[in-house]
C-alpha cells in the first residue's frame, strides 16, 4: 500500500491487479492510467509512475511530466526505496551509492554520494532495500561478527562529507525487543521501516 505524505490518505493494489484503490472508500482511482504502475505518492497531488512509455510524474488531474533520464531500475524494482519530498522524489542509486533527486519539473540530478559504512561490518552498501529518511540519510542492513556471534546492525549513512554510524545494534536485544529505537528495527531479513 501507499500513504500520501502529509495527509491521512492511503491507497492499495489487490493481488496482481494494476488498479489502485483508495483506502477510505475502496473505489478505484481514475487518474492512474491502466498501463502505468504507481511507484510513489508525493506531496500534494503528484505521483511517480512508470509504464512502457517511461517514467513520469502524474497529477490527479492527469497532467503528466516525463522524468528526464528515467528512474534507476533498482528503484523501480523496489519502490519502497523511493522517498517523497516536497520538491520531488529521492532514491538511492544502486550500486553507485548516490542519492538522486527527481524534481517536480521532471529533471533529475545527484544530491551527492553516501558516506561509506563504518569499519568492521559485513555489508553490501546501497542494496535495493536501502531506505531514505526525510533528512536524506540512507539506512541499510549489515552484520558485525564478534567472536562466534554474528549481530545484525542497521547503518545510517549521510551524504559525504558526513560519517556513517550504527543506528541500531542488536547486541543485548531480545527477539521481540522493539524499544531500541523502534524506528529502525528489522521487519524481516530484508526490509527496514523508516519513519518521518
Amino acid at each position: 500500500f501507499w500513504a500520501r505524505p502529509g495527509t491521512d490518505e492511503w491507497f492499495y493494489r489487490c493481488a496482481t491487479s494494476v488498479s489502485v484503490y483508495t483506502g477510505a472508500t475502496g473505489s478505484k482511482i481514475g487518474w492512474l492510467p491502466p498501463t502505468a504502475t504507481l511507484l510513489a505518492l508525493g506531496y500534494g497531488d503528484v505521483a511517480l509512475v512508470t509504464s512502457a512509455a517511461g517514467d513520469s510524474l502524474l497529477t490527479t488531474s492527469s497532467a503528466s511530466t516525463a522524468v528526464d533520464g528515467g528512474v534507476a531500475a533498482s528503484a523501480r524494482a523496489n519502490p519502497r526505496s523511493i522517498r517523497a519530498r516536497t520538491d520531488g522524489f529521492a532514491y538511492v542509486e544502486h550500486p553507485a551509492c548516490r542519492v538522486i533527486l527527481v524534481r517536480l519539473d521532471g529533471s533529475s540530478s545527484s544530491l551527492g554520494d553516501l558516506a561509506p559504512p563504518p569499519a568492521g561490518l559485513s555489508v553490501t552498501q546501497c542494496t535495493p532495500s536501502t531506505l531514505l529518511d526525510a533528512q536524506g540519510n540512507a539506512y541499510y542492513l549489515a552484520t558485525r561478527t564478534q567472536g562466534a556471534t554474528v549481530q545484525d546492525v542497521v547503518v545510517k549513512s549521510p551524504l559525504l562529507p558526513g560519517a556513517s554510524v550504527l543506528a541500531y545494534d542488536e547486541a543485548g536485544a531480545t527477539p521481540n525487543d522493539w524499544s531500541i529505537p523502534s524506528l529502525y528495527n528489522r521487519v524481516d531479513s530484508s526490509m527496514l521501516v523508516t519513519g518521518p
